[in-house]
């Protein structure tokens, strides 16, 4: 038995690749059905490199694929007044069901993702455990020990224990996965264990906002030659997000609409910014990294954004969730190798590190340097980037990529 906190994309994703292969699981989730799709809708598309849509192909799981809105064909990088198109490399693949085209990213709609994953889990006999607010593990041995003993509260499956003194009911589990976010019970639980979480602030604060409108083009772009970031990304078929650099603590009504849309002109360029229209949100969000020193204590698990979060700039979050999902459910299979879930720790962190540090390196190159010194440094990777068409394919294909350190876990025998 496989207990998973968390009915999002990561959770979700684990719980189909494990119905998949027959690997009974129970999934559990603090908020009701309805609540959890309607709040999707309210979330920006899903940026899914081509490696990710394969593998969900490989694992099965392609049908939960709908239509995507868009493809993301090129990073766009604004500097000296001119803006420098870098194409993305492409992998032929199921595009939609029924066609193959050549894809670098594409762009699916949240609400649809989840829904197809959580339709195909119920198909498979799953049965979410919705409106579950309260979970505490017992149990975590030393790495090697199985029966972890899960306590929740809130609605379980007809047939568990129930322990009297706590007036919980209580599952055994073989594993537990969190899947639950960065603010998630995965995190506490797993801090209450003794896992250290680990922050980067990039010295980087941003005013976000979202817009009513579409840009003029599907592709991201960003500034990296002004004294200050902006960047242009579509968030929804109908809503685009924008990132402008500020000063930390700066209050959001410090940008009304006119400021706003005056730096965007200056930074991005008026001929490539979209039409002004109604803000629909502002916030200003300091720019941080996190992560678990282990994404495995015993038999807790963590994946996706619980155990690691990154900034939205380069959109590997996603991709590397449903990576961590799919990873991990191969390595739990039963005729996995005995020591399939360390090597699954060891390249998923590997694969984290990487995103992690390709996030790092396109925030110092978009961002003006904090450091005195550092600016030379910044234009010279540009000029490189920009004028080199090896150094143009090489920051393309990690782009495009979120696995550069992944293998398939080995199978016995």
């Amino acid at each position: 038995m496989i207990v998973i906190i968390g009915a999002g994309l990561a959770g979700l994703t684990l719980a189909c690749a494990l119905a998949e292969v027959n690997v009974p699981t129970v999934v559990f989730e603090q908020y009701g059905s309805a609540a959890t799709l309607a709040a999707a809708e309210q979330l920006p598309d899903v940026v899914l490199d081509a490696d990710t849509i394969a593998a969900l192909h490989a694992a099965g799981l392609g049908e939960v694929l709908a239509a995507p809105v868009a493809t993301v064909e090129a990073v766009r990088l604004r500097a000296d007044s001119r803006t420098h198109r870098i194409a993305l490399p492409t992998t032929t693949l199921a595009y939609r069901p029924g066609e193959a085209r050549a894809v670098a990213q594409a762009r699916y709609r949240h609400a649809d993702l989840l829904g197809g994953l959580l339709e195909r889990y119920i198909v498979r006999g799953g049965q979410p455990r919705w409106l579950t607010t309260a979970i505490a593990v017992a149990g975590l041995a030393p790495t090697g020990t199985r029966g972890t003993a899960v306590v929740a509260s809130g609605p379980l499956p007809s047939g568990l224990s129930a322990n009297g003194s706590l007036g919980r009911q209580v599952l055994g589990a073989e594993w537990v996965v969190a899947a639950d976010g960065r603010d998630g019970l995965g995190r506490t639980i797993a801090a209450n264990a003794g896992v250290q979480l680990v922050r980067h602030h990039h010295d980087v604060t941003w005013l976000v906002a979202v817009l009513a409108g579409t840009p003029p083009c599907q592709d991201p772009l960003y500034t990296t030659g002004s004294a200050q970031f902006a960047a242009q990304l579509p968030y929804t078929a109908t809503t685009t997000q924008i990132l402008l650099q500020i000063g930390p603590g700066e209050d959001p009504s410090a940008w009304p609409e006119d400021r706003m849309w005056a730096a965007l002109a200056e930074w991005l360029g008026p001929e490539q910014l979209m039409a002004p229209g109604p803000v629909l949100s502002k916030v200003v969000a300091p720019v941080v990294s996190s992560g678990v020193e282990l994404m495995r204590h015993g038999q807790l698990l963590l994946i996706g954004d619980a155990a690691h979060h990154l900034p939205v700039v380069t959109a590997k979050g996603a991709n590397l969730a449903m990576h961590d999902a799919l990873t991990l459910a191969a390595a739990l299979q039963a005729d996995a190798r005995p020591d399939a879930v360390p090597r699954w720790e060891r390249s998923r962190t590997a694969a984290a590190v990487s995103a992690h540090a390709c996030t790092a390196g396109i925030l110092e190159l978009t961002h003006p340097p904090v450091q005195s010194g550092a600016g030379f440094v910044r234009s010279g990777r540009r000029r490189m980037l920009l004028g080199d068409p090896a150094a143009r394919a090489a920051f393309a294909a990690t782009w495009a990529s979120t696995l550069p350190t992944d293998a398939p876990t080995e199978r016995a025998g």
